[in-house]
Parts: C-alpha cells; structure tokens; sequence
C-alpha cells in the first residue's frame, strides 16, 4: 500500500483542524506549522470540503473547520478520500479475482492484506491523533515492526507492560495525557459513521485486535 503526499498532508491539516476545536484555521497557518507547500494545501482542502470531512468559512478572517466530530472521522475516511481503495491488485478489488486453483490461496492472501491495512486505519480517529491517544494495539504493533524495535515511539510515550507472569503484551499505552487502556469506548456514533462512509471496504470492530495480535 502507498500513501500519496496528498493523503499524508490532508491528515496533517486535519489533526491542526482537530486542536484547533471550535475556531477556524487558515490554509496559511497550517501549512507553515506543517511545513508543506500553501498552495498544495489548499488544493487538498478543496477535495477535502468535496469529501465532506472539512468546511470552509468564506468571511476576510474565516477560514477552515472539520464538517463532523473529529472522533467520527478515521483515518481510513481521510486516506480513502484522497487515494481512493487501499488494496488493488491489477486494478481489481481482492474479492473480484478469479485465479486457477493451484494459486488460489493468493487471492485469500490479498484480501488478508486489505483486512489488516483496514483495521488498523478504522481504529484511529482524528481525536486520537490529535491528542496523542491512539489505540493500544496500533502502538504494539508498531513497536513489533522491525525498523522500530528497541526505539521509542516518541518522547513522552511508552508501552506499558501488564503481562501476567512475565509475558511481554501491551494492553495499554502510556502518553502525557495519561493512560489509555485497550477497549476504550468509543460510542455507537462512530461505529455507524464507519458503516456509511466504508461501503465495501468496511471492517468489523474487532478486525484490528484479530489483525494484530500475531502471538
């Protein structure tokens, strides 16, 4: 899967958006707190506003706002809206391949892929980016990659270890803000936003604990 610079970038601009609450933020300020180029941003923010997910103020001090709750938005939603399907495989969805039966676990393979790429995406909101809070299984994932191993997510945040007799398995995440445990509730608004926004693409709540408890 490649996450384009307009997928990235869009999420940046949300997570501003996100801490900026109840106030407008202008393409200026956004761009020059995330580094990037004003008029690419805009663009972004244009196709953004199309998507549903950001509003604009037209006034000479207006700016732009998140057009729903920043913890009704996921990343998948913000990535799908730039980039389009996470997972294709010579153009076609993984549940339309057809291939022989000697290489038809291949197909299985694909839509494994999907499965993963999808429950870790429809299991962070913006208001977990925002606010540093992300759910505990994307953080052990994340420290299992190997690129990753023995180095800190970040500083001020650490895996908390409540094993039982010694095992190693992180069940919460510790930030600045505090501990976050795994399973925290999030609300039946966000779950029925998944629903409409994922159409085919759609992932069970527990996918993500299935996609990534690997052991």
């Amino acid at each position: 899967m490649r996450i384009s610079a307009r997928a990235d970038y869009a999420l940046r601009a949300c997570i501003q958006l996100t801490r900026a609450e109840n106030f407008t933020s202008t393409s200026e300020a956004m761009a020059q707190a995330e580094g990037i180029s004003q008029a690419f941003l805009q663009t972004i923010l244009g196709e953004m506003r199309q998507a549903g997910y950001v509003g604009s103020t037209p006034a000479r001090r207006g700016g732009y706002r998140l057009a729903c709750p920043p913890d009704q938005i996921t990343v998948a939603d913000v990535v799908r809206a730039m980039d389009g399907p996470f997972v294709r495989v010579h153009g076609m969805d993984p549940d339309d391949l057809h291939y022989p039966e000697s290489t038809e676990d291949l197909a299985t393979v694909w839509i494994a892929v999907r499965a993963c790429i999808l429950a870790v995406l429809e299991g962070v909101t913006l208001l977990d980016l925002a606010t540093g809070r992300l759910p505990a299984r994307v953080t052990e994932l994340a420290l299992r990659s190997p690129r990753r191993a023995g180095e800190p997510l970040r500083e001020g945040v650490r895996a908390v270890d409540v094993g039982v007799a010694g095992a190693q398995h992180v069940d919460r995440v510790e930030t600045g803000q505090g501990v976050v445990s795994d399973g925290e509730e999030r609300g039946d608004g966000l779950r029925l936003h998944r629903r409409r926004q994922c159409g085919d693409d759609r992932a069970d709540d527990g996918d993500l604990r299935r996609a990534v408890d690997l052991t």
